[in-house]
């Protein structure tokens, strides 16, 4: 019996690390048939950085103590969420920003990246 734990404990955690960009918490939770409080506790065990689960209320916290991934430019725009990250030349977004975009679009906020300054006046003109 616990050699059959281990193995779908090793599963779940492989199945996160793959699909981390597309499923959520409750999703995994489902797929393994299993409760959403196990995909948290193994979240939390297997240190799994960068995955989504909307469902489990944590924040990535630096040292700094300044919530990491926070884009450039935060406004709330006729009461929605709006966050404007902004990069230069080949400049990517960091795991810790994809991530919090991937949060506030599950929230039904709205994040930007804007490269160029055509797309600060294409935003401009859209508020």
């Amino acid at each position: 019996m616990a050699g059959q734990i281990k193995k779908q404990t090793l599963q779940i955690v492989q199945y996160i690390k793959d699909n981390q960009d597309a499923v959520t918490c409750g999703e995994v939770a489902a797929h393994f048939e299993v409760s959403k409080a196990v995909i948290t506790n193994l979240i939390s065990r297997y240190n799994l950085q960068g995955f989504l689960a909307p469902e489990i209320t944590r924040g990535k916290i630096g040292t700094d103590s300044s919530l990491k991934g926070v884009p450039d430019i935060i406004a709330i725009v006729k009461g929605q969420f709006v966050g404007v990250e902004i990069k230069f030349g080949k400049d990517k977004l960091s795991p810790d920003q994809i991530l919090f975009k991937r949060f506030c679009e599950h929230a039904g906020g709205t994040y930007l990246v804007i490269k160029t300054v055509e797309e600060v006046d294409n935003f401009l003109l859209t508020v």
